[in-house]
């Protein structure tokens, strides 16, 4: 069965919101519980998916603030919110992408118009989000 990505937004969106970010257990719980949500379903490679846009941003966004880059009063909190959105909201591409990878801007924008239609997260972005997960509970091991 594969992921879509309604169901999932459905399940998590928001809900970092309501965890006890004093309690290292509780966050760690949270990412182990998404983390078996996520291994209970199939993925299939998609070319329609490209990393680049919004959720390229995230990605290095939650990268940064793992590294100690930049200065929040919760960064904990935050880069669950920025996982949440990268698994849940589908991705929007600037023009200065199809630059950057060197592809007709509207062929860029179709392969993203494609993988958002068909509405499952495939084999390519869920590693892109299981690394992301790793590297919060590293963090988090590890600074609180």
């Amino acid at each position: 069965m594969k992921l879509i990505r309604n169901e999932v937004a459905n399940k998590y969106y928001g809900k970092h919101i309501s965890l006890n970010y004093e309690n290292k257990e509780n966050i760690i719980n949270y990412l182990d519980e998404m983390n078996k949500y996520l291994d209970s379903f199939e993925y299939e490679s998609d070319s329609d998916f490209i990393f680049c846009g919004r959720k390229k941003f995230v990605y290095e966004e939650i990268i940064e603030i793992i590294n100690g880059k930049g200065h929040l009063d919760n960064p904990v909190y935050f880069v669950l919110g920025s996982l949440e959105e990268l698994i849940t909201d589908n991705n929007s591409i600037p023009m200065s992408d199809s630059q950057r990878l060197g592809m007709d801007w509207n062929d860029l924008r179709d392969a993203n118009d494609r993988y958002i239609k068909k509405g499952f997260i495939c084999l390519e972005e869920i590693q892109y989000i299981k690394k992301i997960i790793v590297m919060i509970e590293n963090y988090v091991e590890n600074n609180m």
